[in-house]
């Protein structure tokens, strides 16, 4: 697993990432460990997009990480995604993303798969 890229999406009052992840693999209970480890490695980031959300967020642990999971790097230029996921802080109440919708459900990690995988 490689983190490809963390963006920083937060707003004044909730600090939130995007990240691009590369399995190197589409099996799917690798990738799912792997996107478990991706979002408590994510949660911990410090990433900012400038000065004013570095000054906001510093030393704060994120409140809501997105993962876009792909095999490859090729394949996430091409948006041709494994799965995505999303994890709401749980002590989040106020200004909370609209929870997406997913197959699978890890404590406070959703994970909506794309396709069939093996």
């Amino acid at each position: 697993m490689r983190i490809l890229e963390i963006a920083d999406l937060s707003t004044p009052r909730v600090k939130r990432y995007s990240t691009l992840v590369i399995t190197g693999t589409d099996d799917k209970e690798a990738i799912r460990q792997m996107v478990l480890a991706a979002t408590e490695s994510v949660k911990g980031a410090e990433e900012y997009r400038n000065e004013a959300m570095k000054e906001r967020w510093a030393g704060e642990t994120a409140q809501v990480v997105w993962l876009y999971v792909a095999k490859t790097e090729e394949d996430a230029r091409m948006d041709r995604w494994l799965c995505r996921t999303q994890w709401i802080d749980p002590n989040l109440n106020e200004h909370r993303p609209i929870e997406m919708e997913g197959h699978e459900r890890h404590g406070d990690l959703i994970i909506r798969w794309i396709g069939e995988l093996p």
